[in-house]
């Protein structure tokens, strides 16, 4: 093993509910201070009160988690999230998930935009070989 490498990584801990409560609202805080910059990286024109209100939806979501160790690991999830949009890591489209989603609905395990057909003309074709080449 080498010795510059640490064989395991520590994640930060809370040590009780009260220190994880002071985490969230830090990484809330956090958030809420980076939505201008994503906003403008990303070219997102809904208002700031809007993202504001999704974002706070996106917390209050989690809010009956009681485990101290669950409330670390959504906050380790929420700051790697925000470390990747912020480094736009992801696509337009993922951050759209966040802001807007209502208009994705879930069948199964495939998520369609809500408007697309459930099957695609041109899928059907492929999968039964019936593309012309030309």
């Amino acid at each position: 093993m080498n010795a510059a490498v640490p064989s395991t990584i520590q994640a930060i801990k809370s040590q009780s509910s009260v220190h994880a409560r002071s985490r969230v609202l830090g990484l809330y805080r956090k958030v809420l201070k980076q939505t201008p910059n994503i906003a403008e990286s990303y070219n997102i024109t809904i208002s700031q009160a809007v993202i504001r209100d999704r974002i706070a939806h996106e917390f209050r979501r989690n809010a009956d988690l009681d485990d101290v160790r669950l409330i670390d690991v959504a906050i380790f999830r929420g700051e790697q999230e925000l470390d990747e949009t912020v480094k736009m890591f992801k696509t337009p489209t993922h951050v759209w998930r966040y802001i807007d989603p209502e208009h994705v609905k879930n069948i199964g395990k495939n998520e369609r935009i809500i408007g697309m057909g459930e099957k695609s003309e041109f899928m059907t074709k492929f999968y039964a070989n019936e593309l012309s080449p030309y």
